[in-house]
């Protein structure tokens, strides 16, 4: 028989760890596709932000190109130019700088910092940027002016000059006869594309640049590389120099992200395709994001735009996915022992197997959308990420064709805030708004809830589109709920203590009564006087237990209707529930109200939340073990705007680093069997979402002070 149950035991043991096996499988499969997610979405987004970025500059580029094509006078200055002898040029050439200066000076401010002429032999007339630089060959050197001059067309594209590099649109020069009169070049510094998307886009980045691009010559200039520094990231990549150059942070990102990871970075820089990798760097995620830059002919990289962001998400998923392990393989091992222990329970084992396959699911993955959206009163959609079906269930086709708009998948009561909030975005400064959550319905007609986070995008002032996040947090309103109930339970644990509290005295009472009962019994002086004493003793004992758990059921009776009650009421009653554990333990409580202060709102749930801190105090002050004169005081009062109540204690204060966390969901400094760290994020929810007031705690001579501010009115 022993046999058969090792045998057994083993059997069981094996199934267990296959099981936690494929389910570790599983989850590590779930977490990594959910991290290259977030860093797809990093890839996108840098990519996105360039390509918007490079998109303003073309359009502006453009504008300035028909502006010189029209331009007569520097039209007839490269005319002569053809024809003249190099005295003639020189004059030529400081008319054409004084007829471009003036637009050039404005050009400068926007950015661009070269303006360059050249005939159609390559040779350059004139740069705008260095006007006493000119009359070199630049066939070899500038791929753009000869492509330009050989096929009278235009070009743009990244492109690597004699010593700086830069996003260039290079153009053919008429007259206005059609004769052909050279190429003119404007191009955009890397510097200025990374100063936007920075300021607007919130992106830190830099350029890399290989070096093979540069002649070895070149770095005897000391001009040249003062503009340029060794990549952190490649030996084979140097980086362009700008006003964000912080070489403190280059420092830190060269040991703590580059050194890592450096393998992988190479391996796909080798690659010559766009990708991102993550690290934990100080119990942070960040992310560095290369995306490759063609050079002008399109046929290979010659740079790297780099981004370094940081990602709450996978920080997430990396802690969800660590601790759904460990709770597993904890259940899994509990349950174990459990179906060892009963193994001869057929019955029992089944659902405990069921009860074991139900605590292995996993979580659901969350998406984010991304929309790019017109400033339109349709809201259309110009752009949407394929994520959407996810979100919705629509293709992204359905957006794109203008057949949906984004105004049309916003659930009808939630309509006109989130239009108030938009036009409240549009309105402020700020380049950055984020709207509340609200609901959305899907093409199979469900709701969801969405957060969104949008960027204006301008056209000097005027806003022209919006790019918006839009994130399923469905989910987080489930377990908002689950929290709750976490709450309700963790409440109730703490009122079978005050109930002990409050029994303890009528119980000993009851119990000398029953100790006088037998010894008058033995004595033989029981008699009609006795008897009738001792049922009227014992009554009253039973009645103040039983009116006891009468308070303590109210207390927890399930309103969630609005009240109109004085507020001096609602702390009494609470009171009246802690004053016995108090007591117990040695605390003396201080009241003090203003007289008749009234409020409409759920009476309830503010009981709930003052019983909660009066509750955290007390284990504050349990623990000062060594004070003698503990105390806690609570009181009311009102100004013009609040009705506010405040508790005082002296139980020593919370520490300055864990203050800021106090209100976190599971956030606790009790130890694990005392605590779920639930009390106080509900008793924020209530106040808050609820009560539509405010919580504050913050520590307060040699304690701790909570103030609750309730607005006046009907709440």
């Amino acid at each position: 028989m022993k046999n058969r149950l090792d045998l057994k035991i083993i059997f069981i043991i094996t199934i267990a760890f296959l099981l936690y096996s494929l389910f570790f499988y599983f989850n590590t499969l779930s977490k990594d596709r959910q991290i290259d997610v977030e860093l797809n979405k990093e890839i996108d987004n840098l990519k996105i932000h360039y390509d918007i970025t490079k998109d303003y500059f073309i359009k502006d580029v453009k504008n300035i190109s028909n502006k010189f094509l029209k331009d007569k006078d520097i039209s007839n200055i490269l005319s002569k130019m053809k024809k003249a002898d190099k005295k003639q040029k020189d004059i030529l050439r400081k008319e054409l700088y004084d007829t471009v200066n003036p637009t050039y000076k404005r050009l400068k401010n926007r950015g661009i910092n070269q303006v360059h002429f050249a005939s159609i032999d390559n040779i350059s007339l004139l740069r705008m940027h260095k006007p006493n630089i000119f009359g070199d060959d630049l066939t070899n050197t500038r791929y753009s002016f000869k492509y330009t001059n050989k096929t009278k067309k235009h070009i743009e594209g990244f492109e690597q000059g004699k010593s700086t590099h830069a996003f260039r649109y290079t153009f053919p020069y008429f007259d206005d006869k059609q004769n052909y009169l050279g190429a003119v070049d404007i191009s955009l510094s890397t510097y200025i594309i990374q100063k936007r998307l920075q300021k607007i886009n919130k992106i830190h980045s830099h350029f890399l640049i290989k070096k093979e691009l540069f002649l070895n010559k070149i770095w005897k200039n000391k001009d040249i590389t003062s503009l340029y520094a060794q990549s952190i990231e490649s030996d084979k990549y140097i980086s362009s120099l700008t006003i964000q150059h912080n070489p403190n942070q280059l420092e830190y990102e060269k040991n703590k992200i580059i050194k890592p990871l450096k393998n992988k970075i190479d391996k796909n820089l080798s690659l010559e395709k766009p990708f991102s990798l993550y690290i934990f760097v100080d119990n942070k995620v960040k992310i560095i994001t290369f995306l490759p830059i063609e050079n002008i002919l399109g046929d290979k990289n010659a740079a790297y735009i780099v981004s370094y962001t940081q990602s709450s998400d996978i920080y997430t998923i990396q802690n969800n996915y660590i601790k759904i392990n460990i709770i597993t393989l904890i259940i899994i091992i509990t349950i174990l022992l459990f179906i060892i222990k009963i193994l001869k329970q057929k019955d029992a084992l089944k659902i405990k197997t069921k009860e074991q396959e139900s605590l292995l699911s996993l979580f659901e993955e969350s998406d984010s959308v991304l929309f790019k959206w017109n400033n339109d009163n349709k809201w259309s959609i110009s752009y949407v990420s394929k994520s959407v079906k996810k979100l919705l269930g629509y293709e992204a086709e359905d957006f794109l064709s203008k057949e949906l708009t984004y105004n049309k998948i916003i659930h009808k009561d939630d309509l006109d805030r989130v239009k108030k909030e938009v036009q409240k975005g549009i309105e402020s400064n700020l380049n950055f708004f984020q709207h509340e959550p609200y609901r959305v319905i899907t093409k199979t007609n469900k709701t969801k809830w969405v957060k969104d986070y949008t960027v204006k995008i301008k056209d000097d002032n005027n806003i022209i589109h919006f790019l918006g996040y839009t994130i399923d947090i469905t989910e987080d309103k489930r377990k908002s709920d689950i929290l709750m109930q976490q709450a309700k339970l963790a409440a109730m644990g703490e009122m079978i203590g005050n109930i002990a509290h409050q029994w303890r005295q009528p119980i000993n009472n009851l119990s000398l009564l029953n100790i006088s009962l037998k010894q008058k019994y033995i004595s033989g002086k029981i008699d009609d006087e006795f008897i009738n004493k001792f049922e009227e003793k014992s009554n009253k004992m039973i009645q103040k237990m039983s009116s006891t758990i009468d308070d303590f059921r109210n207390f927890f009776l399930p309103n969630r209707s609005k009240e109109n009650f004085r507020v001096q009421d609602a702390i009494k009653n609470t009171l009246s529930i802690a004053e016995a554990s108090l007591s117990n333990n040695y605390i003396t409580l201080t009241q003090k109200y203003s007289e008749n202060t009234k409020i409409t709102t759920y009476k309830n749930e503010l009981e709930q939340v003052i019983l909660n801190i009066i509750s955290n105090s007390k284990d504050a002050l349990v623990k000062q073990k060594e004070l003698k004169d503990k105390k806690i005081d609570i009181y009311s009062y009102e100004n013009e705007k609040y009705i506010i109540i405040e508790q005082v204690d002296n139980g020593g204060g919370i520490d300055k680093d864990i203050l800021p966390k106090i209100f976190e969901p599971y956030f606790t400094t009790k130890f694990q069997d005392n605590g779920t760290g639930i009390g106080l994020y509900m008793s924020k929810t209530i106040v808050e979402q609820h009560i539509q007031g405010s919580i504050d705690i913050k520590n307060f001579e040699d304690g701790v002070k909570v103030i609750i501010k309730i607005p006046k009115g009907d709440i």
